[in-house]
């Protein structure tokens, strides 16, 4: 007779949802619980509810607002875990949680550690102008994303990717590498490989303002490019720019060199019915597509919209 591993749950989102319905049907699982953020509507939206789920397949919920609430500790506590999963968890899981499961509390993080540990690996990892990104499984310690590795995959960061397309196809990578990994994970078969401080790079919560989500033309072209990619996230964020009194955002654009001669930054060298060329410190950067008053439009709508015409000047 198999033992059943003991089983909470700490998450959020899509992620949370998948890899929570992934343990329900598990059979070497006793799912004990699970804690969805606070915030959940209990609606599918852009992300799916991990709190619609619970209440559809008949999970115990915890509703707790606070990780380190005593009786939530004292909880977790009685119910003798073999393992705690962070599936998307917001919050940072205190050393009062992490003591008390057997074998430990694992996580998913959307970067490649000991690269981009803390908050927004994904926006980061395009202002920095990576490559590449990754996802890693591993282990909760005391620090932020310092735990022992489990897995890691990479892939590539496209010319046409942004924030949100990274997202998603991180997402869709990390479910797949835990189901890949669960077996090994609950039989205590997966590897663990110790991080390396030296390769770290860290990002915390302030580190990054998205109200401050206009496009400064007079940077080069490549930061700007950067910018923009980070930025673009429906619903929840664009980065914008503005022709006197008119605002719109950018949510499709292209970097282009060839051909730069030095023109004012923000100035709309060309303008056609698919392309506003913008002059930057070094470069163009090509809009392709706007959202303006809440609708995305093509640069055709815009232009006859608010009669944007070549010379014009955007600012930020």
């Amino acid at each position: 007779m198999r033992i059943k591993k003991k089983i909470l749950i700490l998450g959020n989102g899509t992620t949370g949802v998948e890899l929570s319905n992934c343990c329900i049907n598990h059979p070497d699982i006793e799912l004990l619980g699970i804690r969805p953020e606070p915030n959940d509507s209990n609606r599918d939206g852009w992300q799916k509810s991990l709190l619609k789920l619970c209440r559809e397949k008949n999970v115990k919920i915890y509703h707790v607002e606070k990780l380190h609430n005593a009786d939530f500790v004292q909880e977790v506590s009685r119910l003798k875990p073999d393992f705690v999963f962070s599936f998307q968890c917001r919050a940072i899981i205190p050393p009062s949680i992490i003591d008390i499961p057997k074998h430990g509390v694992i996580n998913i993080h959307f970067s490649s550690l000991p690269k981009y540990r803390g908050c927004y690996p994904i926006a980061w990892a395009l202002l920095n102008g990576e490559q590449e990104i990754g996802v890693t499984v591993h282990y909760i310690d005391a620090g932020i994303d310092t735990g022992d590795i489990i897995y890691q995959e990479h892939i590539p960061i496209l010319p046409e990717d942004n924030a949100k397309t990274c997202f998603e196809k991180i997402s869709r990578l990390g479910i797949k590498i835990f189901q890949d990994k669960l077996d090994e994970i609950l039989t205590l078969k997966n590897t663990r490989i110790k991080q390396s401080d030296k390769d770290a790079i860290y990002y915390s919560k302030d580190s990054l303002d998205f109200s401050k989500n206009f496009v400064n033309w007079n940077q080069d072209s490549q930061q700007i490019n950067n910018f923009i990619k980070a930025f673009i996230f429906p619903p929840l964020q664009y980065p914008y720019t503005r022709r006197q009194k008119e605002v719109f955002a950018v949510i499709k654009h292209q970097r282009v060199v060839e051909g730069y001669k030095k023109e004012q930054p923000g100035r709309i060298v060309e303008l056609s019915d698919n392309t506003i060329r913008v002059a930057t410190y070094s470069g163009f950067i090509n809009i392709l597509r706007v959202n303006y008053q809440e609708k995305d439009m093509s640069v055709s709508e815009l232009t006859h919209s608010i009669n944007l015409k070549q010379g014009d000047l955007l600012y930020f």
